[in-house]
């Protein structure tokens, strides 16, 4: 009974360990075999969603156009146009714009995605925040989550934190 009990507490715990927003995929660098110039990836994360269609947000930078990031929008477990993008940082709405196709996934799992460029001084908003919200508008509605609220943080404000890590890293090499 003990070890059924132990068994139990450690599923538990590893269960609850793959739940933390801390956990997720790291920044890549890359360096382009055309030009030689480095650029920083970071795959989409979820923002802190309490429904399966969910936002996620990753990023990508150029050594090109270092003020300014490209954050990839993705609407998890759908399919559905992505019209537009906004961000509340602390009560400021930030209307992202972009007029390119919404991309679709179907290879693993299902998701629609979208790239807005903007200033990099975005993300270090987001990062410093204590209230960020992303919310997109498809074509099915809106679908929004907070990347930060308060106490409650998401991987997509983590990974944020790690891509900008990896981005002023890249910098300084």
């Amino acid at each position: 009974m003990k070890k059924l009990l132990i068994a139990g507490v450690i599923g538990i715990a590893s269960i609850l360990a793959g739940c933390s927003t801390t956990s997720g995929l790291g920044a890549q660098t890359g360096v382009s075999g055309f030009d030689a110039k480095k650029h920083v990836r970071i795959a989409p994360h979820g923002a802190a969603c309490t429904s399966m269609v969910c936002p996620a947000i990753g990023a990508v930078w150029i050594e090109d156009a270092p003020n300014l990031v490209g954050l990839n929008f993705e609407v998890v477990n759908d399919i559905r146009a992505i019209n537009a993008a906004e961000l509340n940082i602390d009560g400021e709405i930030i209307k992202l714009s972009n007029t390119d196709l919404t991309r679709f996934n179907t290879d693993i799992g299902v998701s629609s995605a979208k790239t807005y460029t903007t200033d990099f001084k975005v993300v270090d908003r987001i990062i410093n925040s204590k209230r960020s919200w992303v919310r997109l508008s498809t074509s099915k509605g809106y679908v929004e989550a907070a990347i930060i609220d308060g106490g409650k943080d998401s991987k997509a404000f983590n990974a944020l934190k790690r891509f900008k890590d990896q981005v002023e890293a890249t910098r300084n090499n």
